[in-house]
């Protein structure tokens, strides 16, 4: 519980909270998951308090999603940071209201769109130690990829790997929600060719 203060000529009302800007009387529990480090109660007594006006906002992700705490209030004159939220495979790019970015905010309700930008990723071939960059690609988490073969004067292509050591399935194309860089290897079995003498 937090403690009652006392004020010589006046009532103690509560505390009020940095993180939230609410007057508990009562611990409120949520420190640990706030993901503040710091989190202030200041007392309130009684004819000192005004109740701010408070206003909303609402987020439309566009298929992306909040990794922590966010909250959908704020109050008028008081600082408010917007949360940044994540889709895998995009840059998050800001906040838009009417395609207008919105960096801070002022006493309104907000409607906000989170815009983003699609992230392009690289397929690198090597023989052995060799690049191949002449097959080098590049995709993004919308695309399918189908792999090129690759042709060595004395060797049958064997496929795709993504280990130098050639371990595991071969690889043949990059499917819709892969993301990351991806490096590949190839990999030759000798070929055996039958000559014919007359």
């Amino acid at each position: 519980a937090l403690p009652v203060a006392t004020k010589e000529g006046t009532e103690f009302i509560g505390w009020l909270c940095s993180l939230d800007g609410q007057i508990y009387t009562e611990f409120p529990g949520y420190a640990a998951a706030s993901g503040v480090s710091e989190i202030i109660y200041t007392a309130l007594w009684d004819g000192e308090y005004i109740n701010p006006t408070s206003y909303t906002v609402e987020y439309n992700l566009d298929g992306g999603d909040f990794d922590g705490t966010f909250f959908t209030e704020f109050e008028e004159n008081k600082p408010f940071t917007l949360p940044t939220p994540v889709k895998e495979g995009y840059t998050f790019l800001g906040w838009y209201e009417d395609d207008v970015l919105v960096e801070s905010l002022e006493n309104k309700n907000y409607s906000l769109t989170a815009k983003w930008e699609i992230i392009t990723y690289t397929i690198a071939y090597y023989d052995g130690e060799i690049e191949l960059t002449e097959l080098n690609q590049t995709f993004t988490i919308e695309d399918t990829v189908v792999l090129p073969t690759y042709e060595k004067e004395g060797y049958v292509f064997n496929g795709w790997f993504n280990n130098v050591n050639l371990e595991g399935e071969a690889i043949s194309s990059i499917i819709v929600g892969t993301t990351g860089n991806i490096t590949l290897y190839a990999s030759f079995k000798e070929y055996d060719e039958i000559k014919y003498v007359a």
